[in-house]
């Protein structure tokens, strides 16, 4: 498996925090085996369902580009803190290079 950035794993652990309120909203009236569609805010250009795991380090950080996204990332921080037991610092700026 080739090894990830921490870019990489960031952005998959936000859209997994994002996503698992979100999939609780799903009515029961669409077709139980029916694709549904991402409800990520902001909604990704594309996305694609596939397996694997992503592996949260405790020297991993939260890079936003600018201040109007700190809310969105300090809630990231409340919903892994308990999971993980990381208080994952919060940057803003440009994440590093992958």
């Amino acid at each position: 498996m080739p090894k990830m950035s921490r870019k990489r794993p960031m952005i998959l652990a936000l859209a997994v925090a994002l996503t698992i309120p979100a999939m609780s909203a799903v009515t029961a009236s669409a077709a139980p085996d029916a694709p549904q569609p991402s409800q990520i805010v902001p909604k990704p250009v594309s996305t694609s369902v596939g397996q694997g795991q992503l592996t949260l380090e405790r020297g991993a950080r939260i890079v936003v580009q600018s201040a109007a996204a700190l809310p969105v990332a300090q809630a990231l921080v409340g919903y892994l803190r308990p999971a993980t037991g990381y208080a994952l610092p919060v940057a803003t700026g440009q994440p590093a290079a992958s």
